[in-house]
């Protein structure tokens, strides 16, 4: 683990909790801004109707402060995007308005390939104070069938364009290059052009609140208020895990497919045989008990009520 991402802070341990509460809340309301933005934004039906994305603010030592409440599952990703970011590139050489574009699960820590995450770190007066990141899932990024989600894939490399960690944003300028290279890997090259810049710029709507933030409250303050949250987290997760008898549990999970007991007979009134056919609508354990009868069954079917009006018999019986 990279010395950026060091742990080993010291709040104070008789934080505010109101104030503390108050703060997290901002934060909370920072990261839903950014999912509505990327939602609105997106061109792409995976992001925009299906809301397959994530979207998350960081500390200077790329820890997770607040997540949008989307799909938590990527956030696990976007940490292992934070710590690629930290692991490849020292801070000193970081800049106000950067952005990092990668996906790959090996060396990046993403899912799978359509899954992209985009990083931007953020300056306050020229010291760095934290990082906005979402990540997206794109519906194509190359590989051997449309979607890049291929069942008989056998190796990473048919499943589409690997990204490691790289830059795509220098100090605001967009590099049109790297854009136009992943973009071209995929059958919807202008879709995924599109939904990078959104993802690009959902970062710096964040990034700009945050900024706001930490000017109103004041660098310092915020930090302690954001290692005050931390520490209340941690304190909450000791006291579940706490809470947890000792000993061993177990579970096996069982994947079953329901069949359908018996078909629906071909409606035929007319014929006046219905040696063939079953019962409609009625269950394993209704059929145990025996016959109903007719009145019951008109009343619930109109087929029935028609089969009776004609004089047939009743289905699931034999012609007297």
């Amino acid at each position: 683990m990279p010395a950026a991402l060091n742990t080993a802070y010291t709040p104070d341990s008789s934080f505010d909790p109101i104030a503390m509460e108050v703060f997290s809340n901002r934060l909370l309301s920072i990261t839903e801004e950014m999912a509505f933005n990327i939602m609105r934004s997106s061109f792409s039906t995976q992001i925009k109707e299906r809301r397959d994305f994530s979207v998350g603010l960081f500390n200077r030592r790329g820890q997770l402060i607040a997540q949008g409440t989307h799909v938590p599952m990527h956030l696990g990703s976007l940490l292992g995007s934070m710590e690629a970011l930290l692991e490849r590139y020292d801070v000193s050489r970081l800049r106000e308005r950067d952005a990092f574009v990668c996906n790959d699960a090996y060396v990046a820590g993403g899912t799978h390939l359509p899954d992209i995450s985009i990083v931007t770190p953020i300056f306050l007066k020229g010291q760095l104070c934290g990082f906005a990141a979402n990540i997206g899932h794109h519906s194509d990024i190359g590989g051997i069938v449309p979607g890049s989600i291929a069942a008989s894939a056998n190796s990473i490399f048919q499943q589409g364009l690997r990204i490691p960690i790289m830059p795509l944003v220098r100090a605001g300028e967009l590099d049109e290059d790297v854009l136009n290279f992943i973009s071209l890997n995929s059958r919807l090259a202008e879709e995924r052009a599109l939904d990078l810049r959104v993802q690009i710029a959902t970062n710096e709507r964040g990034a700009a609140a945050l900024r706001q933030l930490f000017e109103r409250t004041g660098l310092e303050a915020a930090e302690r208020a954001i290692d005050d949250v931390l520490l209340y987290t941690e304190r909450r997760l000791r006291a579940r895990i706490a809470s947890i008898p000792d000993g061993s549990s177990s579970f096996l999970p069982h994947l079953s497919r329901r069949r359908r007991r018996g078909r629906r007979a071909a409606d035929d009134p007319g014929d006046g045989d219905h040696q063939g056919r079953r019962h409609i609508g009625r269950s394993r354990r209704q059929r145990s008990a025996g016959p109903r009868s007719a009145q019951h069954d008109a009343q619930r079917h109109p087929r029935h009520r028609l089969l009776r009006d004609q004089g047939a018999a009743r289905p699931g019986s034999f012609p007297q």
